[in-house]
């Protein structure tokens, strides 16, 4: 009698026949399709970086002299507040506000009031991208480097008004400045970059008086007062 062979002795599977899913289950997956994608869109509208909103290439930024800057090198700006100016140094006056890289950063400048006793030819303050630690140690050199008969102090590191501050002196002699070919004397300078909200962002005050010999020189501790009361001036964004 012939012995029976099984399916399963002969090579033969059985398979379950795989389903799909059901309309039940495709719903379950699209809502959760639905609300993974509405909680991308709600955090995208809501989320909220600090940057100032762009209306026909120009910031809407409010306040008293507002300090911008723009962290983007190239491309479409992304502009950032550090804070304002509402108020002026005592014997000055607000002068011209030109632009750094664009119309959204200005730098503003404030000159001798007419009937005042200010020391200094004028000062600036302004929003800059870079880190206020850094700075002298980057624009040191180059300092010294572009300007004749350049002296230089050593870079101070310090707080004033409770703010990280970094400055350092500059005299250079104004004979042959190809802006000025005329002009003679030197240029007594500091320029100072105080810490702002940001941490790749700084606030930059710069002073600068005309003298027409060394020793006619303001001492380091007189632009130090001065510097602390520009700073005083300025309303930090935090």
């Amino acid at each position: 009698m012939a012995k029976k062979t099984s399916a399963k002795s002969k090579g033969y599977r059985k398979y379950k026949e795989k389903k799909g899913l059901s309309p039940a289950q495709w719903k379950k997956v699209w809502i959760g399709v639905a609300v993974v994608l509405a909680i991308i869109v709600l955090v995208a509208v809501l989320y909220d970086d600090g940057s100032l909103e762009v209306k026909d290439g120009s910031v809407v930024v409010s306040g008293v002299d507002p300090l911008v800057v723009n962290v983007k090198e190239t491309g479409a700006g992304k502009y950032y507040k550090l804070g304002e100016v509402p108020g002026i140094v005592e014997g000055y006056v607000a002068g011209d506000t030109t632009v750094i890289k664009d119309r959204n950063e200005p730098l503003y400048f404030f000159n001798p009031a007419p009937d005042g006793d200010a020391v200094l030819d004028n000062y600036s303050v302004s929003g800059r991208l870079g880190k206020w630690k850094e700075m002298p140690e980057t624009t040191y050199p180059l300092i010294r480097d572009y300007f004749d008969d350049c002296e230089t102090g050593e870079p101070v590191y310090t707080q004033i008004g409770g703010r990280d501050v970094s400055y350092y002196t500059y005299t250079y002699a104004l004979t042959g400045i190809a802006e000025d070919p005329d002009r003679t004397g030197y240029s007594q300078n500091m320029a100072a970059y105080i810490a702002s909200c940001r941490d790749d962002c700084y606030v930059m005050v710069s002073m600068s008086k005309h003298i027409e010999t060394k020793e006619e020189a303001l001492d380091d501790a007189v632009l130090a007062n001065l510097l602390e009361k520009v700073i005083a001036t300025i309303t930090f964004e935090e």
